[in-house]
């Protein structure tokens, strides 16, 4: 008898099926792992750093890294960069790391120099009713600040330059502050050069002191204006600038001053011509 072959029965392809009795899917590793991270990511959770790529800058040398790192310097010491002490990474070592982001390190060839710098102090005027126009009243003086800047020499674009690293203000300036009188003149004597009528002939004395000229400077040095007033005197009552650059009726306002602040005393002011405040 012709001999029969027996074929055992073919196994359905088909999906296996669970115990449950539905057919089982097939696992797809990396977008599992994607979709973990997304709901990490959404549910404010820890999530883990993800591959990116990098580009390195030294001195217009670049090359791409790619790294894990979440910081600037992770993504260095992952590509085994180190900077020298006073080198300049751009942007900084604790600054997140982004993919495609360029870091860029710019190298310091000197020891870096620090030098003072002075910050110069602005004086602003104020008007001041009380005081009689065209005088001017220091209220401040200013005072300037300080800045250190940091620099050294740095390797750019294969050129060695002058590079500013930091600019520091370590004392800010302080404002001065100057009243500028706008009080309408008063009426005065013909000899008082412009003040009230105090019974004191400061024409004479200013005869005597400087002939006269208001814009007066002694040969020596040191003495200006009308009545001769020293620098420090003339700050010390008030004034601003030189006094020879005020106007007469400003001199002669701010010379009764220190007449009157030694009570009459007019040989500790004028030795010599004084007397003339009596003439």
């Amino acid at each position: 008898m012709p001999r029969v072959s027996e074929k055992r029965p073919r196994r359905s392809r088909g999906r296996r099926r669970s115990r449950s009795g539905l057919p089982r899917l097939p696992l797809r590793l990396p977008v599992a792992a994607a979709a973990v991270a997304g709901v990490l990511a959404a549910a404010g959770g820890t999530a883990f750093a993800t591959d990116k790529e990098v580009v390195l800058d030294t001195d217009g040398r670049e090359r791409t890294v790619r790294t894990f790192g979440s910081t600037v310097g992770d993504v260095l010491d992952s590509a085994g960069v180190v900077p020298g002490e006073h080198d300049v990474a751009t942007p900084g070592p604790d600054a997140p790391a982004e993919p495609d982001m360029v870091v860029r390190i710019l190298p310091v060839l000197s020891e870096p120099v620090t030098e003072e710098v002075a910050i110069e102090a602005a004086t602003v005027e104020r008007k001041n009713p009380d005081l009689p126009e065209g005088e001017r009243e220091v209220v401040t003086e200013p005072e300037d600040g300080l800045r250190e800047v940091t620099t050294a020499t740095v390797l750019r674009d294969g050129e060695r330059v002058e590079h500013e690293l930091r600019d520091e203000v370590v004392t800010a300036p302080v404002e001065g502050l100057v009243e500028v009188g706008t009080k309408a003149p008063e009426t005065a004597g013909a000899d008082t050069g412009g003040v009230p009528d105090s019974g004191l002939n400061w024409a004479a004395l200013a005869r005597c002191e400087s002939g006269g000229d208001p814009g007066a400077v002694n040969s020596d040095g040191g003495y200006y204006g009308l009545h001769q007033f020293s620098t420090t005197t003339w700050q010390a009552m008030g004034g601003s600038g030189l006094p020879s650059d005020a106007t007469p009726a400003e001199q002669t306002r701010r010379a009764q001053r220190p007449y009157d602040s030694v009570g009459g005393d007019w040989r500790s002011q004028w030795p010599h011509c004084g007397r003339y405040l009596f003439d």
